[in-house]
């Protein structure tokens, strides 16, 4: 992907060759160890444990776990979110938040709320190259931010597309990004970008011992 610089910004439609689905096929294959995934090992998680718990919750709610949930999502887990989000400095109602299957859904599911065929994107570069699959999809255009391994996204070349650019969304993933795994400073996530939807992925954010949610994130 391009980089931006001092040079002019300008939006493009995304246009993903073979190279992505070869990458998908590839993590199927046991011979190859899979470096570009962003999970753990299974070996190294509690799944007795894990296991234990999931059938408690079966036994204790034996009709939801046979059952549909609501459109959003089970009230109870929604309830949870919102609960937790109070440690990120984040105040939601449970009617505020709808489960998805997974980041790519979620980050799909603000897009379609936000955005018509034809608008732009602007997004970090280099990104998690399913965003760019579903921006393809749904017809939309992206503006490439250049991201450094160290602090993510540059956030002075976003300001200036902001300024001279029609941008309807902006996909961001400050904790730990995939696939570079930066973790953004403390006093540059504050200033979010105010003439867009911030779409701000947080997959990573969880796993952080150094508080990278805190301070409302």
């Amino acid at each position: 992907m391009k980089r931006a610089g001092k040079e002019e910004l300008a939006a493009n439609p995304v246009t993903l060759g073979d190279v992505p689905w070869q990458v998908i096929a590839n993590m199927s294959d046991p011979s190859l160890v899979p470096l570009g995934r962003c999970t753990p090992n299974p070996e190294l998680l509690p799944a007795d444990k894990l296991n234990r718990m999931l059938g408690t919750q079966a036994r204790r709610f034996p009709m939801e776990s046979v059952s549909r949930s609501q459109t959003a999502g089970t009230r109870r887990l929604r309830r949870q979110i919102a609960r937790r989000a109070l440690e990120s400095g984040c105040s939601l109602y449970p009617e505020e938040i709808v489960i998805s299957s997974g980041c790519v859904e979620a980050v799909t599911l603000a897009l379609q709320a936000t955005c018509r065929p034809g608008d732009t994107v602007a997004i970090g570069s280099p990104i998690y190259f399913p965003f760019l699959h579903r921006i393809q999809w749904m017809g939309l255009k992206v503006l490439e931010i250049p991201s450094s391994p160290r602090e993510g996204i540059d956030l002075a070349v976003l300001s200036r597309a902001l300024r001279h650019n029609p941008i309807h969304a902006c996909i961001s993933i400050p904790n730990f990004d995939n696939p570079l795994g930066c973790l953004m400073p403390e006093e540059k996530k504050r200033p979010a970008p105010q003439r867009c939807l911030l779409v701000r992925g947080d997959r990573g954010g969880a796993g952080d011992r150094r508080g990278a949610r805190e301070g409302g994130q």
